[in-house]
């Protein structure tokens, strides 16, 4: 009876624990079922791998998930600035946005003859034929500001003002770059077309003031005439709700959808949507906050040669200095005694402000990093190889210099590349920043089943 009454707590015991690690199996495989789809998560966003394949096919070019992130987090600072609840912006984006779903739900072919029609309707309506492209910058004010706001806004407006008579430019004033679009001249406020109707194509207004405030104006362009659909009316929802018939439209679904204000019933027309507003804030965050990261002095510069020089050794050995063509000797001589303390940057400079001043110092000059193998007359002289063509213009030929056998001995001699990699050690670092910044968390098990490689 012992013996049986073990052996059958025995089994018992080994039944729950098959039991429990079903239960386990079964909630373990439900949440990662669950979380399948989740690539990452920045802050309490969570962001499917559905996006960033989106994302790929949006661009044409290789990019990987990296790149994807980066573009994620600038969007997400954005927001966190509030510059995504901008007029401006949010009016852009809608641009974007519209284009896009007319693309989605609309038989372009059969829109061109509907927006002739809208467009002859416009210009009959408003009876110019008179088209503007402007950009402006704006100090709002309310209908019903006092004295004090009145004349703090227009200080304001003049000191912008100021600025664009010293030089600064429209678009640094602005804060980046904004898309315009065209505008018949009659359907502006009257402020805006008498201003408008005065200025010459790039020319920016002084200061007027409008029911919205003080403003200054740049006139981009103007035309007689605007044929293009994609230039006018921003908002497609003007001639898609008035003249829109059931034969124009390619996806009912999608454009009743649009019609009710709820997109995010088909998930590819929400993810593009919100894939468009995101790389719209990106691009809106690289405009006003580049500077964090690609601003370059030269002791940025130097200070990155110095920690990562031997990423800059030289395969082939150089030769830095100047490659004279005389008629005699003693002007390589000459040459060389007024180089002789200056630095090799200004090398030019000095040389021509020399021969400028006397005209017996009569040479050809080339001043340089040269390569073995680039240069006959380096080859030669620096580097005892190779053969010297005889050059029937000068009768001498010599160098002032020396050989780098090993490598560059400053940035300035390998600029362009030395820039390159500074400038992505600091797009680096501001990815880097923005990761800390908004808690990224990336699930690794999905990240392995997207294509994606390659790192900032």
């Amino acid at each position: 009876m012992i013996l049986r009454f073990f052996i059958e707590l025995f089994f018992t015991m080994l039944a729950r624990f098959f039991f429990c690690v079903l239960v386990l199996y079964v909630f373990f495989s439900t949440v990662c079922s669950g979380q399948g789809k989740m690539l990452c998560r920045i802050g309490n966003d969570t962001i499917s791998s559905e996006e960033f394949l989106l994302y790929r096919t949006s661009l044409q070019d290789s990019c990987n998930f990296d790149c994807f992130l980066f573009m994620k987090l600038k969007a997400a600072d954005a927001v966190s600035k509030g510059w995504d609840t901008l007029p401006e912006l949010r009016h852009e984006c809608k641009i974007l946005q519209n284009r896009m779903l007319k693309s989605v739900f609309l038989d372009t072919v059969k829109v061109q003859s509907v927006w002739k029609n809208v467009h002859e309707d416009r210009e009959k309506r408003l009876l110019t034929n008179e088209w503007v492209k402007f950009e402006t910058i704006t100090i709002r004010l309310s209908q019903h500001a006092s004295g004090s706001k009145l004349q703090q806004a227009y200080s304001a407006i003049d000191s912008v003002y100021s600025a664009l008579l010293h030089g600064t430019s429209f678009e640094q004033l602005k804060g980046g770059t904004i898309t315009s679009v065209w505008y018949p001249i009659n359907g502006v406020l009257k402020e805006f077309s008498v201003v408008l109707s005065r200025l010459q194509v790039g020319e920016c207004s002084q200061p007027f003031l409008s029911p919205l405030g003080w403003h200054i104006v740049k006139l981009i362009d103007r035309r007689n005439e605007v044929n293009s659909q994609a230039d006018i009316l921003p908002d497609s929802s003007y001639y898609l709700k008035k003249l829109m018939t059931g034969n124009l439209i390619k996806d009912h679904q999608i454009y009743n959808d649009w019609i009710a204000g709820d997109l995010n019933k088909n998930p590819y027309v929400a993810l593009k949507m919100k894939w468009i507003k995101d790389k719209y804030l990106a691009n809106y965050w690289d405009d006003r906050c580049h500077s964090i990261w690609s601003d370059l002095d030269e002791g940025m510069l130097a200070s990155y040669f110095v920690e990562h020089k031997n990423d800059y050794t030289w395969e082939l050995p150089h030769f830095k200095g100047a490659v004279v063509f005389c008629q005699h000797k003693k002007t390589v001589k000459r040459i060389k005694k007024i180089l002789k303390k200056q630095p090799f940057d200004d090398w030019g400079k000095v040389l021509a402000e020399k021969m400028r001043e006397d005209s017996t110092l009569s040479a050809k000059v080339e001043i340089g990093l040269f390569q073995i193998g680039k240069n006959p007359y380096v080859d030669k002289l620096a580097f005892k190889c190779g053969t010297m063509p005889v050059n029937l213009e000068y009768a001498y030929v010599g160098i002032i210099g020396k050989p780098l056998n090993k490598g560059p001995e400053t940035y300035k001699d390998v600029l362009e590349n030395v820039k390159t990699d500074c400038l992505k050690e600091r797009k680096r670092q501001a990815f880097e920043s923005l990761k800390k910044k908004y808690r990224v968390e990336i699930n690794q098990r999905v990240l392995k089943t997207v294509n994606c490689s390659g790192k900032y």
